[in-house]
């Protein structure tokens, strides 16, 4: 399962996520914030409908919250990460290395919290009685959106 959901998520952000963003930039205009905040929902919902198949089918539910909480908890996951990171790097060398660490395990609560909330919401996930067949529809429904809205000259060089 989780090889399904790796490679289905990144086949979404992929495929996805420039399209989406073209989509919002047509529409609207935006400033460098706003620009960041729609980027991280578009590679957030690409992956979410890529893998949608995938969480149906294994764990029989819709999230309906995904999008948010990762655009929520996006950016404190990436600095998390890196000043966990430098934090272990930096060890006992110096006094820094316990500020870092703070400072990732306060975001880390922030993450925790941000999950934890969301996940209470009313109709935070819904169950999906057919697995199956709403996981196929879904797929055929990707894959035919897909064909139809690519560029022809993606497929198909002439001579």
């Amino acid at each position: 399962v989780a090889f399904l959901l790796s490679f289905s998520s990144t086949f979404g952000i992929l495929v996805l996520s420039e399209r989406i963003m073209e989509f919002i930039n047509r529409r609207v205009t935006l400033s460098l914030p706003a620009r960041y905040v729609a980027q991280a929902a578009a590679v957030s919902l690409s992956a979410y409908i890529a893998t949608l198949p995938v969480v149906i089918y294994h764990f029989g539910y819709i999230s309906t919250y995904a999008v948010l909480t990762n655009v929520l908890i996006s950016f404190v996951s990436t600095l998390m990460l890196v000043l966990s990171a430098v934090g272990v790097i930096l060890g006992e060398i110096c006094v820094v290395s316990n500020i870092v660490l703070w400072v990732a395990d306060l975001l880390a609560h922030y993450f925790v919290y941000v999950v934890k909330l969301i996940n209470s919401l009313p109709l935070s996930t819904i169950p999906i009685r057919n697995k199956t067949a709403l996981s196929i529809v879904i797929i055929i429904v990707f894959v035919a959106v897909y064909i139809i809205k690519a560029k022809p000259q993606r497929f198909f060089k002439k001579g």
